[in-house]
């Protein structure tokens, strides 16, 4: 028996309007399901084309409403061609794959019984993906109604809407880019107003303003108003009079190179200088460090302190009777107490290998602060002037103790010798210490780790005894002789009774032993 030919068949697409379609090829009828799944056979897809042999039976199921279905049982004869052996329309689903249908669809299969397996369908072309929802066309923006365009995208991304080849409507002319703000024309450097001119791209991410038309002649140009200069947001120095800036009451001055920090300079006059009528002198103090893009201020204005100044030419000398003068450290320069009234903007000196020292940085990286001084008046240093006074007796007396007064090693001329085990016997409860700092000297041990060195005298006594605590590591425990410390004793002569007087009186009497 000749086998029947193999026919390419294009599946009917979906209804316009319908809200799902469905085909598929009947091969089977299973009674026990319920509505459309008792249809048995493999899924076609709508709008596609198929191989499919003479007898071939296609159900095309429209859901154009929620209740209404079109079902179609399609034929594939002899030509190759679908014949329609029942088109049906039901009101309600439950009717719609009901008895009658069913009776319709299993007469279609006893008279065309279903194809061997080897002769099953098989795609030859897919049908074009059409869009079931309103959208927007990506080629030319237009609304595309559901179901008149197509779809675009690789499987598995996002598909996007287009219209069908030849439906996009013409574009309308592009109107010209209009510049926002007023600019200078990139051709003739003329002031043109927002919205007057026209934007050009010379290439890619560049964008130039020119005149709507050929630029105005030089006589008739409007030349650009100067950009607007950008206050403060810190407090900072003037650039012209060293005073202090409030945050927002100057103006910024752009940096003179790409990377170089803005300076700030007053909105107007500087107002008057607290120096005026002062002869002032320059100071300059170093602090090593890093790189800091906002270093701040080293001094504040009104500061008091003492410092070093050299003076030059235009800034003239020290008056003698300048509060505090006298020579600096090392016969350099002349010391005074003196207040700050201006600083300069610092600036970062690098000099790691030496070769670039300034004058307080030698060696070292770090910001150089300038400041300027006037001398202060008498009230002004008063405070400072007592302070160090104070500060000169202290060190008068702890020279003085130092001189006098041995520690560990006593010398065997000096008549000091340690104390013996018959005075350790001795009862030296009437013992007390000479005032509460005996030996505030620099460098010596006085309140290093709690062991101060110490004096002690008695009434009547002939000597007085220094004691210095002996149990750090390094020290020499043998001498220890008293305590947990080492006890000498110092021959009472008057300039020693003298120091024993100065200290009491300075510091108190001290506490009992």
């Amino acid at each position: 028996m000749p086998t029947d030919p193999m026919h390419t068949i294009e599946i009917p697409p979906g209804e316009p309007g319908a809200n799902r379609s469905w085909r598929k090829l009947l091969t089977a009828l299973d009674d026990t399901e319920r509505g459309g799944f008792a249809v048995q056979g493999p899924w076609l897809d709508g709008g596609a084309q198929y191989k499919l042999p003479v007898g071939a039976l296609i159900v095309a199921v429209d859901h154009t409403s929620e209740t209404e279905h079109r079902i179609r049982l399609l034929r594939v004869n002899a030509r190759g061609r679908l014949t329609t052996e029942r088109d049906s329309t039901f009101k309600r689903d439950r009717s719609s794959f009901g008895t009658g249908m069913r009776h319709t669809l299993a007469r279609a299969l006893a008279a065309h019984p279903p194809a061997a397996p080897d002769r099953e369908p098989h795609l030859v072309q897919s049908p074009e993906p059409t869009n079931h929802y309103d959208g927007r066309c990506a080629a030319c923006g237009h609304p595309v109604p559901a179901n008149t365009g197509r779809l675009d995208g690789a499987p598995g991304d996002r598909h996007h809407v287009r219209h069908k080849p030849g439906d996009c409507p013409p574009a309308p002319p592009a109107e010209p880019r209009r510049n926002l703000h007023a600019q200078t024309c990139a051709d003739c450097g003329g002031l043109i107003e927002a919205g007057a001119g026209i934007l050009t791209s010379p290439y890619e991410g560049v964008w130039e303003v020119r005149h709507d038309g050929p630029c105005p002649p030089p006589e008739k140009k409007t030349a650009p108003p100067p950009p607007p200069r950008r206050a403060n947001m810190l407090p900072d120095q003037c650039v012209r009079c060293g005073q202090e800036v409030p945050e927002g009451e100057g103006l910024l001055i752009d940096p003179a190179y790409r990377g170089a920090l803005y300076t700030v300079e007053h909105n107007g006059p500087c107002p008057p200088s607290p120096a005026d009528g002062h002869r002032t002198w320059r100071v300059i103090a170093g602090v090593p460090g890093p790189f800091n893009p906002r270093p701040g201020r080293y001094w504040q204005n009104g500061d008091i302190d003492r410092f070093t100044v050299h003076p030059r030419t235009d800034e003239g000398p020290v008056p003698r009777r300048a509060p505090g003068r006298r020579p600096g450290r090392h016969r350099s320069g002349i010391s005074l107490i003196g207040v700050i009234v201006a600083e300069d903007p610092p600036y970062y000196n690098r000099d790691a290998d030496g070769e670039d020292p300034s004058e307080e940085l030698i060696g070292e990286d770090g910001w150089v602060f300038t400041g300027r001084i006037r001398a202060a008046t008498a009230e002004e240093a008063a405070l400072l002037l007592a302070e160090e006074a104070e500060a000169e007796i202290d060190a008068t007396l702890s020279a003085r103790v130092n001189r006098l007064l041995a520690w560990r090693y006593p010398d065997p001329d000096s008549g000091v010798r340690y104390l013996s085990e018959e005075e350790l016997a001795r009862e030296l409860e009437d013992l007390h210490l000479v005032g509460l700092r005996t030996r505030p000297a620099p460098g010596s041990n006085f309140g290093y780790d709690g062991h101060p060195d110490l004096a002690w005298i008695a009434d009547d006594w002939p000597w007085v005894m220094t004691t210095t605590y002996n149990g750090r590591d390094g020290d020499n425990w043998s001498l220890t002789n008293w305590r947990d410390d080492v006890a000498l004793l110092h021959p009472m002569t008057d300039e020693l009774r003298q120091l024993v007087t100065d200290l009491t009186a300075r510091y108190g009497p001290g506490r009992p032993a």
